[in-house]
């Protein structure tokens, strides 16, 4: 059975208050004479319990006393900035899409949480609000978690968690419950995507459910593709290819044709090839072949560019060189571990790929 249950993290997950948490981090340390951070080291160490990455930070022992003013320090500073804040661009189409039931679990204090949500128009969006009910933060989320589910009544195998920190995957982990972020989604992936489905929930997952999966997920999807944008130099890349190109997605080819014209794409291509069926998630393999098949174009005469080790397999098979984009839906390391041509830029792959 598929999870039914989604527990939203709040702070820099649905609320987009990385600044915040930055400047308030840093008036805390100023305090006491500490050193600031900016966001990416912020990003990069930030753990929990607070008092450790403080500690780290600071190059000394917090102690509990300490760590307490450091709280309040932040909290005040926090607090103050919280009215320049708002919630993640996508956050309430996403919240719209979950078809099950959904709650909500933050380390922010739960009198404070509670009213922020009627400020940002998400009250009666959630079964259960979870905030923090102690005067002092900066401990592990997993108790908490428990906690929240045990009040809903919800086994942790049926819920999935989407936060921003690896103590969200922690407290997940430590009740049975699932979490993915967006690096883990890079280092994962693949095709069949049943298979990758099915690692990420721990069991088999059949056609029937996959169906069912795949649809929740392509409906999410089109809701938030109005707030993507192509990548900064596609178009660029595109007219710099002296040769004939053409276009083969795992997209739906209803749904690609006019959002090749949304984005100034349209008559680029000499042909365009999306996925003709209900359900998607196979190898590309047998597409590109029938893709080169119709253009009568034979695989030595291709080069396909493309973001995943499928796209290096589907190449393969039908003796197409391959250029590995870095920036899309696979981990950089994976793609160079391959041994085949990368490029961090699309304009870059397609100078590789005028070599090959």
């Amino acid at each position: 059975m598929a999870r039914t249950h989604l527990v939203w993290d709040w702070n820099g997950t649905l609320l987009d208050d990385l600044s915040l948490v930055v400047t308030s981090t840093n008036e805390a340390f100023a305090s006491v004479g500490g050193r600031g951070v900016d966001s990416d080291e912020h990003r990069r160490v930030f753990r929990r319990p607070v008092a450790e990455f403080y500690a780290e930070i600071l190059e000394r022992a917090v102690d509990h006393a300490e760590f307490e003013r450091l709280d309040r320090i932040f909290h005040d500073a926090y607090r103050l900035g919280l009215t320049t804040i708002s919630l993640a661009r996508d956050a309430k189409t996403a919240l719209k899409s979950w078809p099950g039931s959904q709650s909500l679990l933050s380390m922010w204090f739960h009198e404070e949480l509670v009213p922020a949500l009627e400020t940002y128009g998400l009250t009666g969006l959630f079964t259960r609000v979870d905030g923090l009910r102690t005067e002092v933060g900066g401990d592990l989320k997993a108790g908490h978690l428990a906690r929240h589910l045990d009040e809903l009544g919800v086994r942790g195998d049926e819920a999935v968690l989407i936060g921003d920190s690896l103590d969200d995957a922690a407290a997940a982990e430590s009740v049975g419950a699932r979490i993915v972020d967006a690096d883990e989604h890079r280092r994962t992936f693949r095709r069949p995507v049943a298979e990758f489905y099915a690692d990420m929930l721990g069991r088999a997952v059949d056609a029937e459910e996959f169906g069912r999966l795949d649809r929740i997920f392509h409906d999410a999807y089109r809701l938030g593709l109005t707030t993507t944008s192509l990548a900064a130099d596609a178009k660029t890349a595109i007219t710099s290819w002296p040769g004939t190109q053409s276009l083969l997605s795992m997209w739906f080819h209803d749904e690609l044709v006019p959002a090749l014209e949304t984005y100034g794409l349209s008559g680029l291509f000499t042909r365009v090839d999306g996925l003709r069926t209900e359900v998607g998630g196979d190898l590309k393999a047998g597409h590109l072949a029938r893709h080169l098949d119709e253009l009568g174009v034979r695989g030595e005469q291709a080069v396909l560019i493309g973001d995943s080790l499928d796209d290096a397999a589907a190449a393969e098979a039908v003796g197409a060189a391959v250029v590995l984009y870095t920036g899309g839906f696979t981990h950089p390391a994976r793609l160079r571990a391959s041994g085949l041509p990368v490029a961090d830029t699309l304009v870059d792959a397609v100078a590789v790929a005028r070599d090959l």
